[in-house]
């Protein structure tokens, strides 16, 4: 049994950031119940990579294990079809702009009065409050309102956004979290909740050491490309086939390392012997004189010798070099799902490992693949559901 069964939720989420929270709850056995348009379905369905089935590989990776119900929520029928489902509810998660769940009688609420358990967890781009909760928002916006982008990059270069969709997987993954608290406290209280979740939020509370330094002593982070203001060496040095990342955050471990390299000259030298003063001059001749040492050796070899003094080194992965690494391999990380659209799909699983155990994960549900079914459990017989079709309230298979 997954530690999840028999949770049952309500899924009004688009895209990114809010179905990956629904999927993390999806892989440990919540049912999923994921409302669709029925005209065409979740935007993210048309996103790339496709198949030659025109099977959206984004789609599948974050909607698998769900169900889905197409309906036309604008319709009378089609939110009464909702009120009904929301009466056994454990939860209700969305992530459409402020306002629209409102507009259908679908936001807290109102689902409230019909299910005072109701757990209803809303992610967006600044929040449900402040001066910008009505304005649109993508990742792109999220990282740059949340002062991340201001300390990426390169100082000579314009402040640059991660290679991950940051706001939306930090958000989505708070999202799931906060959905677990929120079950947890209603077990206790007898009571649901309303849950406010903003991306930009996730984000400022997951830079961490940049706004404790502004907070306590008033002073702005740089950008420092790959390096790390307190700690030096931390950064990503080339090598004769590609780069290697080095962090060493003790005085200690600086000695190990010189030792590592060869360079024991260096240790005592009173221009590196601290973090401070290797800090200080770091871009002052004290990189070059590591980069010049690593290029000469491959990836491999410097993991090795940074391994045997237990200093922290990782090799810089091409995304295809890391699926086919030793530790994705062993870590069992890529899964194969079979998926009702495109067949078997290779993607990433479950990055939580319960008790050595590795969840039985299913695919990502056709549009309007459950409709049928949830509505015969409401009671409609299957001339309703066909006379629902033909209006278009309803989208079956």
């Amino acid at each position: 049994m997954k530690p999840l069964e028999g949770i049952k939720i309500i899924d009004f989420t688009l895209i990114h950031g809010g179905p990956l929270a629904t999927r993390l709850l999806a892989d440990f056995g919540a049912e999923i119940i994921k409302i669709e348009r029925v005209d065409g379905g979740e935007p993210g369905r048309l996103l790339q990579p496709k198949d030659e089935n025109s099977g959206s590989g984004y789609f599948a990776y974050l909607n698998r294990g769900k169900k889905s119900i197409s309906l036309d929520l604008s319709s009378d029928e089609g939110k009464k079809i909702i009120y009904r489902l929301a009466e056994d509810a454990d939860a209700v998660v969305e992530n459409y702009p402020y306002g629209v769940m409102k507009k259908h009688g679908l936001d807290y609420t109102n689902l409230k009065k019909i299910n005072p358990k109701i757990i209803y967890a809303s992610l967006s781009g600044y929040g449900h409050t402040g001066p910008r909760k009505e304005m649109e928002l993508l990742d792109v916006q999220a990282q740059s309102m949340s002062g991340i982008s201001s300390i990426t990059g390169y100082p000579d270069q314009a402040p640059t956004r991660s290679g991950a969709e940051l706001g939306c997987h930090v958000g989505g993954t708070y999202l799931a979290t906060a959905v677990m608290i929120a079950l947890i406290s209603r077990e206790k209280t007898g009571k649901g909740q309303m849950i406010d979740v903003s991306m930009v939020d996730s984000i400022l509370a997951t830079i961490e050491a940049a706004p404790i330094e502004y907070l306590i002593e008033g002073t702005e982070r740089e950008r420092t490309g790959n390096a790390y203001p307190s700690i030096c060496p931390y950064d990503t040095f080339d090598t004769n086939d590609g780069s290697v990342s080095i962090g060493v955050s003790t005085d200690r471990q600086w000695g190990l390392f010189c030792e590592a390299l060869g360079l024991e000259e260096l240790i005592d030298d009173p221009r590196y012997r601290t973090n401070e003063t290797r800090g200080a001059n770091y871009r002052n001749g004290l990189r070059d004189l590591l980069q010049r040492k690593i290029s000469a050796m491959s990836r491999f070899e410097v993991e090795k010798l940074m391994k045997e003094k237990r200093i922290p080194c990782g090799i810089v992965y091409e995304v295809s070099e890391a699926m086919r690494s030793d530790t994705v391999k062993e870590r069992h990380m890529l899964i194969d799902v079979e998926d009702h659209t495109m067949g078997t799909v290779r993607m990433p699983g479950p990055a939580i490992k319960i008790d050595g155990k590795e969840e039985e994960i299913t695919g990502a549900p056709r549009c309007g693949e459950n409709t049928a079914e949830y509505l015969e459990k409401l009671g409609y017989t299957r001339d309703e559901i066909r006379a629902m079709e033909k209006k278009g309230t309803v989208g079956l298979l």
